[in-house]
């Protein structure tokens, strides 16, 4: 075998399908193999197909009789077939024994030891009627467990539980380039093989007597008329004499059989009489379980009873609340009228009312647009203002020039204790005294506020940072003083001068004036970048 082919891709009806199955097997197209994978029998179909005595076949390796010639992947294919591993049938292109190459398709059937007498049943009929007198539903009378096992496999794809053991496996053969089988050419293969099988029966038999030197007989072939001689009755008499001999120790064998079989019936009416004392004890636990049921059935009376009188007595109750629930609705449909009359009147004023805030509502809309109009004249108006204060910053004298050494962006001190240090870019710097006031600001930190710093420094610092953070801020300020820690992140926020609340970021450290020398102010760097576009 070359490769390993393909799974037929279009499957027949299940009828057809069972049809060719049992056909094949009436034609003795199948290969009965033990479960380690060795031939115990071919059927005549099969012997035919691989040209080969079916007594050179027995015994092998089924791999080495059907698929012959195989590489390892494809051999591997078909032992992985025979134990059930994925697809139940498969095709493959094979190289048979006597060296042809065929197309075949194997079906594998797994049959389990207590299955093993209902398919040996079912190959003997198929094989030993004529083709034309069975059907699928008559043979399910006699050997339906194991035409269900095949119907599973062949429609089903699903093999039949083996249970504890296996009998061996049931492999059906087709050649697939042949046209499919048909009752009247396996009732004529049928025929041939019975022909066959006479011819050689009766060969055999003038074989026997060839070599047993015994004459014909009356109705034997070869007779030629003539009656034994004494010689010839005295060999037939020690041939009896043998097979009565024989039969002797078939009878013995027979009679250890049936004493094996007797010690086997004593085991079965020992077990027979546990099983007995079982039934007894269950007996007498079921007599146990009606007698309560009887005590159970009396208490089911009594509560039956008083079911009864618990029913009567909700019967006079529920006439009683019957009529005093019809009185009580005459009352709430009276009280629903009043309620409804009254609905009528409240919907007459929620409609006044709707009508009312349907005014109200044209009224506020005129009024907003009233108020965006007079917004938008007064931000046309505060662009004017700005355009004319841009206009006169320009008549401002300018600002005195630093004095040499000074840091940019600040002014000059005249104590040097308030002196600012140089300042990265992108950061605004303030002097905060340890009362809290502003002592010294540079050009980024009054232009972040928008004030002069003449007027942060009258301000002290609670009064322009908000008051939610302004223990935090205590807090911070306590433990800088401490030496707690050196520096502390701050998140603050200053009003501008033009009444917006600017949320500024920085660090505050301690500010000495000399080192080394005492704290004497809270040096405070913004962070202009992070404050840019508000």
């Amino acid at each position: 075998m070359s490769h390993l082919g393909q799974q037929l891709s279009a499957p027949a009806e299940p009828a057809h399908e069972i049809e060719q199955v049992l056909l094949g097997l009436a034609d003795g197209s199948y290969v009965l193999s033990t479960p380690d994978g060795a031939v115990a029998e071919c059927g005549a179909g099969v012997v035919a197909l691989l040209r080969a005595p079916a007594e050179a076949l027995a015994g092998r390796r089924t791999a080495d009789v059907l698929v012959a010639g195989a590489d390892a992947e494809s051999r591997a294919a078909f032992e992985a077939l025979l134990h059930g591993d994925g697809d139940t049938t498969r095709s493959f292109a094979a190289t048979t024994v006597a060296g042809m190459q065929r197309s075949l398709q194997f079906v594998v059937v797994a049959v389990p030891l207590a299955l093993g007498w209902e398919f040996t049943s079912l190959l003997g009929e198929l094989s030993s009627r004529d083709a034309g007198t069975w059907h699928p539903e008559a043979l399910r009378l006699r050997h339906g467990r194991a035409l269900e096992a095949i119907e599973g496999v062949c429609i089903g794809g699903s093999q039949p539980d083996p249970g504890a053991r296996l009998a061996g496996l049931l492999i059906i053969v087709r050649d697939v380039d042949a046209p499919p089988l048909t009752r009247e050419d396996v009732g004529r293969r049928m025929a041939e093989h019975r022909e066959a099988a006479r011819a050689a029966a009766a060969e055999a038999a003038r074989r026997a007597d060839a070599a047993t030197g015994r004459a014909p007989l009356p109705g034997d072939p070869g007779y030629d008329g003539e009656g034994p001689g004494l010689e010839d009755l005295v060999e037939r008499a020690r041939i009896l004499r043998e097979r009565v001999e024989e039969a002797e120790r078939d009878a013995v064998a027979a009679v250890a059989e049936r004493d094996h079989a007797i010690a086997q019936i004593a085991g079965a009416h020992a077990e027979a009489e546990g099983v007995r004392a079982e039934l007894a004890a269950t007996a007498a636990e079921l007599a146990a379980a009606q007698e309560e049921i009887g005590l159970l059935q009396g208490r089911l009376t009594a509560l039956q009873g008083e079911l009864e009188g618990a029913h009567r007595e909700l019967e006079v109750a529920r006439g009683e609340e019957l009529a005093g629930a019809v009185s009580e609705r005459d009352g709430l449909r009276a009280e629903l009228e009043s309620a409804r009359a009254e609905l009528e009147s409240t919907r007459a004023e929620l409609e006044a009312t709707v009508a009312a805030a349907e005014g109200a509502r044209a009224e506020r809309e005129q009024a907003r647009q009233r108020a965006s109009r007079l917004l938008s004249e007064a931000e046309a108006a505060r662009a004017a203002a700005d355009a004319i204060r841009a206009e006169f910053a320009f008549d401002d004298p300018p600002a005195p020039a630093p004095a040499p050494g000074a840091a940019a962006g600040t002014r000059p001190a005249a104590d040097p204790a308030l002196a600012l240090p140089a300042g990265a870019p992108g950061e605004a710097l303030a002097l905060i005294g340890l009362d809290g006031a502003f002592k010294r600001l540079d050009d980024a930190f009054c232009s972040l506020l928008g004030y002069r710093e003449e007027d942060l420094r009258s301000a002290r610092w609670p009064s322009v940072i908000d008051r939610e953070n302004y223990a935090s801020h205590q807090e911070i300020a306590r433990a800088l003083r401490a030496g707690e820690i050196q520096s502390a992140p701050v998140e603050t926020v200053y009003m501008h001068a033009q009444g917006l609340l600017v949320p500024i970021a920085g660090t505050v450290t301690m500010h000495r004036a000399a080192e080394p020398g005492p704290a004497t102010h809270y040096l405070f760097r913004a962070d202009v970048r992070r404050t840019s576009g508000v």
